[in-house]
């Protein structure tokens, strides 16, 4: 799979444009992930050590609070 700086590069080379409109087109036609803001908090809580945190907090699945969080990953069987 080609990553966003290949692809805006491809575009700007066969479309003959600028780099700042292949990225703006690039953009607009590959929507970024949007997640709910309790998860970006766990993330920036636990971004220093993630796949500890990660491993614990799966680990440990039933000891884990029943918050927004864990209901989010429980909408989410992809995740696990």
């Amino acid at each position: 799979m080609m990553k966003r700086d290949e692809a805006v590069q491809k575009l700007a080379t066969v479309g003959h444009l600028s780099m700042a409109h292949a990225e703006d087109l690039y953009d607009s036609i590959i929507p970024k992930p949007v997640v709910p803001k309790y998860v970006a908090d766990w993330y920036e809580e636990h971004k220093d050590d993630c796949d500890y945190e990660l491993w614990d907090y799966f680990s440990n699945w039933d000891d884990q609070e029943d918050d927004d969080f864990k209901n989010w990953v429980k909408k989410k069987p992809s995740l696990l």
